[in-house]
This record gives structure tokens, C-alpha cells and sequence, in this order.
């Protein structure tokens, strides 16, 4: 389909338009833009986010696996299952890529209902050799100490 033509923007790459557009508020217009012409799909789903098309924004974030992005999106809708889910897809990304202490951080901020996910991924970085071994350690007891994490914690030392 043919672009609108906007005052500003005669002449400009794609890019510079799509940007000229997103400013000025014309969030939809970027995102096609983006999406179509610059072939760029993260900015495109930054737009369609900003201009309220949380269908569109979703989409892109998922086909791009910004798991993080797409509860984020869906976490403001009100769709908390699909949030969740969607975090829990994110936490497992940053497991694989040994990134513990942020898998079970993201759990424990954003899908705060997948609480006890969140302490496998801490249980896991205090058993697994690494940096991150007392940050673990801690956010356990800190968990423990909030009642959130059942288990040996719970028993007093023989």
C-alpha cells in the first residue's frame, strides 16, 4: 500500500521518517514503516506498542523470542496467564545462556505467581559452581525469611 506523505519527511530514507513519525506521535505510521520498509521488527513492536496495538506489539516480540518484552506487553493488558508464561519462557532463555541469578530474578519480579520457579533457579545457582553462588544463597534466605520458600530452610538444625 502507498505511504502517507508527511509534512518533514519528503525525501528522507525510510529510517528517518519512521523516527520522524514515532516523535511526532504517529506511533502506528513508524511501526509500519519499521516493519514493512525498514525492516526492522524491534522498533516496529516499540511502536505498535506506543500506539496501543498490543496485538501487533505481541506478535513481534514473540516471532522474535523477546519473551520479556512480549509479558511486559502482556502483563499491562491484564492477560496474566500469557504474561506468565511468557516470562517463564524468558527466565528459561537466561538459564540457558547460565545466566541463573537473572532467570530467577525476572520470575520473582515480573511473574511474582511463579515464586517457586524462581527458587529452583536460585537452588540451582547455589549448587552450580560460579559467581553468582552467594546471590543465590541470598536471595534464598531472603525468600525464606519472607515465607516464600519451603524446604530445608524451614527445619531447625538438629
Amino acid at each position: 500500500s502507498p505511504m502517507i506523505s508527511y509534512p518533514g519527511t519528503r525525501g528522507r530514507d525510510p529510517r528517518s521518517a519512521a523516527r520522524v513519525f514515532d516523535a511526532g506521535g504517529l506511533h502506528r505510521d513508524a511501526a509500519l514503516l519499521y516493519r514493512d520498509r525498514v525492516h526492522d521488527p524491534l522498533a516496529a513492536a516499540g511502536c505498535f506498542e506506543r500506539a496501543g496495538l498490543w496485538d501487533d506489539a505481541v506478535a513481534l516480540y514473540r516471532k522474535l523470542d523477546r519473551w520479556e518484552q512480549a509479558g511486559d506487553v502482556l502483563r499491562k493488558i491484564g492477560d496474566d496467564a500469557a504474561a506468565d508464561d511468557a516470562f517463564e519462557r524468558a527466565a528459561a532463555e537466561l538459564y540457558g545462556r547460565g545466566r541463573v541469578l537473572a532467570a530467577g530474578d525476572l520470575l520473582r519480579d515480573k511473574a511474582p505467581a511463579l515464586g517457586d520457579r524462581a527458587d529452583e533457579f536460585y537452588e540451582l545457582g547455589w549448587k552450580l559452581p560460579g559467581s553468582d553462588v552467594i546471590a543465590c544463597g541470598t536471595r534464598l534466605v531472603d525468600r525464606h525469611a519472607e515465607g516464600g520458600v519451603g524446604g530445608p530452610l524451614d527445619r531447625p538444625p538438629a
